[in-house]
């Protein structure tokens, strides 16, 4: 008999190269090149012997300062992504946790950034003794902490409010809790996590010159780590009018590079997963996505991550049933019982905590 349907050799992905790479790969390596200078740049020797850390006014140094700066808001976003995907999950799937978790985020996100810079300094200077990695860290998570509510609770709120009739497409398919989770929900909330991120990172921009100057104790002068932040405070502790305009041309460009080439692509991509009932009459566009798209680099790419995610261990071994669409609308006497037993240990640890801060 003639075989008709092809087989699995002729499915498998296979690499090969179009025009458009001799633009894709060259930038691939070049980004590549310049993260690992950037770490090199992080993981120099800090310690007491070390001399205070200053940066230069002559613009030549700005190249590699906007490196560092983009270096930390790169990683930022990563925490904060990770971040937002662990506890905003946690927080609108268990009642018990969301008691805690959505009150400590309203009140951390209401806490200066300042804050968090002071107390922290110390604690990630102790984590990497001996390495700039401890300012390093300390900085990050100040631009951490300017981004992170506002995307936590975005995702929060799009776990909380998927749309009925996606939940119940999702129970008679008989998708297992994880599969719901990155083909429901996280596609219906990627829209709203994208523009509420590039909200984040353009509030993050802000904060870059505190999080660059750090005071440490035992030092009399403060700790001016490379970066654009830092050329900003100190062109204006000086008040070199020249080296302002220097690093606003810089800021300038960094932002249209980080739009064009990250944000831009990132807004095009997310369009395919809105959920609305009428065809928007503006659609957005990016010539780095359809680079992207039309580069064989980056579709072998995408091919081995998608097999790496298949091959991977994090899928249930089981495949179960959904659970039903509607909750219960009575709780069991165990759920009461259990439910005034964890209220109870947090009254218990809210009364601890009060008391340790007064005493």
């Amino acid at each position: 008999m003639r075989t008709t349907f092809p087989d699995s050799g002729v499915l498998r992905p296979r690499f090969r190269l179009t025009p458009w790479d001799l633009v894709v790969v060259p930038l691939v390596i070049v980004a590549i090149l310049l993260l690992t200078i950037a770490f090199q740049g992080a993981s120099q020797p800090f310690d007491e012997m070390t001399p205070d850390l200053t940066v230069s006014l002559n613009p030549t140094n700005l190249p590699y300062y906007s490196l560092r700066t983009l270096f930390r808001m790169f990683l930022a976003v990563l925490l904060s992504l990770l971040f937002t995907f662990t506890v905003a999950t946690l927080a609108a799937r268990s009642r018990r946790a969301e008691l805690i978790i959505i009150p400590m985020l309203d009140f951390l996100q209401s806490l200066p950034i300042l804050g968090f810079l002071t107390v922290t300094t110390a604690i990630f200077l102790g984590m990497f003794r001996g390495s700039l990695l401890g300012l390093e860290a300390a900085s990050i998570f100040a631009i951490f902490t300017s981004q992170v509510w506002n995307m936590t609770f975005s995702f929060y709120h799009s776990l909380i409010t998927t749309p009925r009739e996606l939940a119940e497409a999702a129970s008679v398919l008989r998708l297992s809790a994880w599969k719901k989770f990155w083909k429901l929900e996280v596609p219906f909330a990627m829209p709203g996590l994208v523009w509420n991120t590039m909200m984040s990172v353009s509030g993050g921009w802000f904060f870059v010159v505190a999080s660059e100057v750090i005071s440490v104790v035992g030092r009399d002068n403060d700790q001016y780590l490379p970066g654009v932040g830092a050329y900003i405070a100190l062109a204006i502790e000086q008040a070199d009018f020249t080296a302002m305009v220097f690093a606003g041309v810089t800021l300038l460009i960094l932002i249209l590079l980080y739009d064009q080439l990250v944000f831009c692509p990132i807004v095009a991509w997310a369009e395919k997963f809105k959920f609305e009932q009428s065809e928007a009459q503006e659609v957005a566009q990016s010539w780095m996505l359809r680079l992207w798209q039309r580069s064989g680099f980056a579709s072998t790419l995408g091919a081995a991550g998608a097999a790496l995610g298949r091959a991977l261990p994090t899928r249930p071994a089981r495949e179960r049933p959904g659970q039903r669409v509607e909750p219960q609308p009575t709780l069991r006497p165990r759920e009461r019982i259990l439910d005034r037993i964890w209220h109870a240990l947090v009254l218990v640890a809210t009364l601890w905590a009060v008391w340790f801060l007064a005493t």
